[in-house]
């Protein structure tokens, strides 16, 4: 449907169903304001409401509490909301066990509490033998412990000939 308004430009409604109107100018065609087009059955990849994400998986759910801007829901936290019977905080992480980022059956996921945890969890070797971070010693203290701040990034100073801990490099600063 399409309108003239008082100053001679076309005006028609926004295709991804919003109702707000969208300029139609002479040369371009306009079906959809900034952003309009990548909700829900108008995103490029949409395939019976999955979409990919980083690839992730993306579910189309505008009514979840912790929906993206798009409208949009990693799979596998509404795999694990389902399984828990409740919504996840945002500052949960749900890990996939195999690696595999589109795998999200119930069995290859994790929940953790924060990204620190996620990350230490990580950092132990969990993950396929990578970013093992357990056989580093410092070279002061020759301590093993991997320190993970509250970003959830490991503290450790790399040197020519080794590493030194977090503890170690505050002491010398």
């Amino acid at each position: 449907m399409i309108e003239e308004n008082t100053q001679n430009q076309n005006i028609k409604l926004c295709e991804c169903g919003c109702g707000k109107p969208v300029k139609i100018y002479k040369y371009v065609k306009t079906k959809f304001l900034v952003g309009h087009c990548n909700k829900g059955k108008n995103h490029w990849d949409w395939k019976e409401g999955r979409v990919s994400m980083n690839n992730y998986v993306g579910i189309y759910s505008p009514n979840h509490p912790y929906v993206n801007s798009m409208g949009y829901v990693y799979e596998h936290r509404l795999v694990m909301e389902k399984h828990l019977g409740r919504y996840l905080q945002p500052e949960e992480v749900v890990h996939h066990i195999d690696g595999d980022i589109k795998n999200n059956k119930i069995e290859n996921l994790k929940l953790f509490p924060n990204n620190a945890e996620h990350i230490r969890h990580e950092m132990l070797g969990n993950k396929n033998g990578k970013k093992d971070m357990s056989n580093r010693f410092c070279l002061i203290c020759g301590s093993n412990q991997t320190y993970i701040d509250k970003k959830g990034l490991s503290c450790w100073l790399k040197k020519e000939d080794g590493f030194i801990c977090t503890r170690c490099y505050h002491k010398l600063h």
